[in-house]
């Protein structure tokens, strides 16, 4: 039986009063999909009374709803009421917060007990940076995150206490392992993963446009590391679809009989908060997958 699942990331409801809308309204569309899941992968808010209230009104979807954290999510902001000594906590406290709030935070998700999700956030280590720029750059550009006029803003707000690289590598460490062990326990009705990340996990979901400000934040779009372990556990866990966001741009691929999708929506700053505007919004942005 063909499982359904809508898909879509980078709602960012705390940036823009449009965007605000964008949680209720997901679910409001969802709900008439006849879906049997919504898979939400990353970057709903950095604010965390935004976070909360986006959970609450994503609930309304009418469905089982699943959710990746994005870099944006694992923020720390200044006005935040709740200290958390880094990011690895803020991302404990999402964890908690979709448990509290009947959100299934990815993680392994089992889907009529034939398809599993796996989630992970991803990170990047600028393998994905794109050469010809190497020449241009000053030294540590990219750990530093400046160029003049592009502040990559996890620069701040992202509190790690590693590099970016060591970050990159524990999350592939983790999927990895979790892909390992579920390899090994699959029952024989199993049917197909799905890879649910926030990092683009492919150099074909990435797009160089020969603009210096813009072809430099492609070395934190994710990283070639990721789309390696979901390639080396395509077989064993029978990984059918990869869905992902961060690039806030649209796409479909297909990479070694693996069929990938980013449905993002990105910020709208120059839009008024009009339900009716943003109900098309997201009818043209929400993708549903078969499998």
């Amino acid at each position: 039986m063909t499982i359904k699942l809508a898909v879509c990331s980078d709602l960012h409801a705390d940036t823009t009063p449009a965007n605000g809308l964008i949680p209720h309204l997901v679910a409001e569309y969802v709900a008439g999909l006849s879906v049997d899941a919504l898979i939400v992968v990353g970057d709903l808010s950095a604010r965390i009374d935004r976070f909360e209230i986006g959970l609450r009104e994503l609930k309304h979807a009418g469905c089982p709803v699943g959710f990746v954290a994005g870099n944006h999510d694992i923020w720390q902001l200044p006005e935040d009421t709740r200290p958390w000594e880094d990011s690895w906590d803020k991302l404990d406290w999402i964890v908690e917060t979709c448990n509290t709030e009947g959100i299934q935070f990815l993680g392994e998700w089992v889907l009529n007990d034939e398809v599993l999700v796996m989630g992970t956030l991803g990170w990047y280590d600028y393998s994905f940076a794109k050469p010809e720029l190497a020449d241009v750059l000053e030294p540590h550009a990219y750990e530093e995150k400046y160029l003049p006029g592009v502040n990559w803003l996890d620069s701040d707000y992202a509190k790690w206490g590693a590099p970016d690289a060591d970050v990159a590598a524990s999350f592939n460490k983790s999927l990895a392992e979790r892909l390992d062990e579920n390899c090994q326990f699959l029952p024989p009705d199993h049917r197909a993963t799905v890879v649910a990340t926030h990092m683009v996990p492919f150099l074909e979901g990435v797009t160089y446009k020969g603009e210096l400000n813009w072809d430099f934040t492609c070395a934190f779009m994710g990283n070639r590391e990721l789309g390696e372990v979901i390639l080396q556990h395509a077989i064993g866990a029978n990984i059918t679809h990869v869905v992902f966001g961060h690039t806030h741009l649209p796409t479909k691929f297909a990479i070694g009989g693996i069929k990938c999708t980013c449905a993002p929506f990105g910020f709208f700053p120059k839009l008024d908060p009009d339900e009716d505007v943003m109900r098309e919004i997201v009818a043209r942005t929400v993708q549903v997958i078969e499998v």
